[in-house]
């Protein structure tokens, strides 16, 4: 497999059209084309992983573009549903429709229409020592998320689990003293703890799915949960992707968008 940033360096080739990495280079050379079907224009490239690529928005928020059926499935529901503090928000969802190649004809990696264009807000990620205190310290996260456990039985935990001074940020990492951050970090959250439960069952968010890998801030300093994609979001049910919005085509009529 080429990776993407040779791809991007080097251009097309034979070989490149027939890569797993070919769509997401058609994509990249052509983001801003499709940020401006959403009136939107790119500031910079957030990142990504195996199933798609993120840019920030000159307006704050993000475009995604994405494979993932289950994610697909989750934006185009929750962007239904009314708006969470502590859940991601999701705008618009559309379907980018086969691309085109001059020299081999229509292409795709599994199906074109699998590539779905998603915008949604942009969510600063905990830092690495907020991810190890939220997945180091399990117990606490399943504590934090209980709505059985009184909010003033919840502080005395957090400061009984980092009051031990063998441990600075976890288990592996020894210290001299307690870790006074780490606790005055998770009081931080304490305010934010009843919406926070209610709205994680709300949308069926357990949590281990919660990760310190999907967990970060708003602008307003509101803790979200973003990059939602199982299916345990809906109980036991298949997920299935409601109605997205008008598709993105590559070879736009006046208006730039096509209907479906």
């Amino acid at each position: 497999m080429i990776k993407l940033k040779q791809l991007l360096e080097q251009g097309w080739s034979s070989d490149a059209m027939h890569d797993d990495n070919y769509d997401l280079y058609y994509i990249t050379r052509r983001i801003q084309y499709i940020a401006e079907q959403f009136h939107e224009q790119i500031e910079s490239h957030l990142g990504g992983g195996a199933n798609g690529l993120a840019w920030k928005l000159k307006s704050g928020k993000v475009l995604k573009v994405t494979d993932d059926s289950n994610e697909i499935a989750s934006a185009s529901r929750f962007r239904t549903r009314p708006k969470a503090q502590h859940i991601i928000s999701y705008y618009d969802v559309r379907r980018i429709t086969e691309f085109w190649n001059p020299k081999t004809g229509p292409y795709g990696r599994n199906n074109p229409n699998d590539w779905v264009a998603i915008i949604m807000d942009y969510v600063t990620p905990f830092d690495e020592s907020q991810k190890l205190w939220w997945d180091r310290y399990e117990y606490v996260k399943r504590a934090y998320l209980d709505q059985s456990i009184p909010d003033a039985v919840m502080v005395e935990q957090i400061e009984s689990s980092f009051r031990d001074t063998r441990f600075k940020n976890g288990p592996d990492e020894y210290g001299s003293a307690p870790n006074v951050e780490a606790a005055n970090w998770w009081k931080s959250l304490m305010p934010q703890r009843k919406t926070v439960i209610r709205e994680f069952s709300s949308f069926r968010v357990k949590d281990n799915e919660a990760h310190g890998g999907n967990m970060g801030f708003d602008s307003f300093g509101q803790l979200v949960h973003f990059d939602i994609w199982s299916k345990d979001q809906f109980g036991y049910r298949q997920t299935k992707t409601r109605n997205l919005n008008r598709t993105i085509d590559w070879t736009p009529d006046s208006t730039g968008i096509k209907d479906i």
